[in-house]
Order: C-alpha cells, then sequence, then structure tokens
C-alpha cells in the first residue's frame, strides 16, 4: 500500500469511528432521557409494568433476531460484490415473511395470555409489545441491509436512534 493510499484509509477510519462514537452517544443520551420521561408520565406502578414487559419483549425477539444482522450483512456484501440485486431483493422479502409469519406464532399465546389473565389495567403497554417486536426486528434487518451495502453510518444511525430501548 502506498503512503497516500494508508493516509486515505487512515482518514476515513477515523473519521467514521468518530461519527460512531457520536452517534452511539446521542443515541445513550436518548434512550435515558426517554427513561426518565417514561417514568415521570407513567409513574412508579405502570413503569415497573412496562420495564419488565420491555424485558420480556427482548427476550421474546432474540430467536428472530439471533445471528440475523451479520447474516444479512455478509448476504447483501457478496450479492452488492456480483451486483446481483434479485437477489438482495429476494432475501430481504424473505426475512420479512419470516418476521411476520413469528410474529403471528409469537401473537397467538401472548394474546390468549391477555384475553385470559388479568392484565385489564395494563392491557395497552401489553399490546404495544408485538408492535415493538415487528418494529425493531423491521429495524435491525433494514440497518443490516444499509450496512451490507457500505453504508455504516446510515445503518448505525438507523439502529442506535430509531430502535427504542
Amino acid at each position: 500500500m502506498s503512503n497516500v493510499a494508508l493516509l486515505k484509509f487512515k482518514s476515513k477510519f477515523s473519521k467514521e469511528s468518530l461519527s460512531v462514537i457520536v452517534i452511539k452517544s446521542i443515541g445513550l443520551l436518548l434512550k435515558f432521557g426517554l427513561a426518565v420521561l417514561l417514568a415521570r408520565y407513567l409513574g412508579p406502578e405502570k413503569y415497573g409494568i412496562f420495564s419488565i414487559t420491555m424485558s420480556i419483549l427482548v427476550i421474546l425477539s432474540i430467536p428472530i433476531q439471533a445471528g440475523l444482522p451479520s447474516f444479512i450483512v455478509r448476504k447483501i456484501s457478496k450479492f452488492r460484490a456480483y451486483n446481483d440485486a434479485n437477489s438482495c431483493n429476494e432475501l430481504v422479502n424473505s426475512t420479512i415473511k419470516k418476521i411476520f409469519i413469528y410474529l403471528i406464532v409469537l401473537s397467538i399465546p401472548y394474546f390468549l395470555v391477555l384475553k385470559f389473565g388479568n392484565f385489564d389495567k395494563y392491557q395497552d403497554i401489553l399490546k404495544m409489545g408485538i408492535i415493538f417486536i415487528l418494529l425493531s426486528s423491521l429495524v435491525v434487518l433494514f440497518s443490516s441491509v444499509l450496512r451490507g451495502m457500505g453504508r455504516n453510518i446510515a445503518g448505525i444511525v438507523s439502529e442506535e436512534l430509531i430502535k427504542p430501548g
């Protein structure tokens, strides 16, 4: 590698690294601010229920997101190298279908628990759970697609600033 190419690489690498640090810091501050606002708005009891619900939902979303980001980045990068846009589209479409199938399968017992459990006061918070899993899964998918296409900063922005918790 020539010195000029090495300097360009170092410059780009340091700019992207600094951008990632700034984006992640902003994301953490926003999440902290959101937690404070939610705690004040909901009150101790409802915020506790919200926190437990979010923890359960993060655990329930693990099967759909386990390995998904790195798989999508790897495949999109490969398809991009071969200029194979059709395979990229097929991969994204099939992944979206799998996300919806998982949500349908997950929704049945989830709504049965809501219907027959004693959760009348917390119905709204619990119903938002399925929407949370859908949105967070789609954000992870599209963030991975962006990173696979070489848009690392845009992928990190979408994942850090849009995805809750």
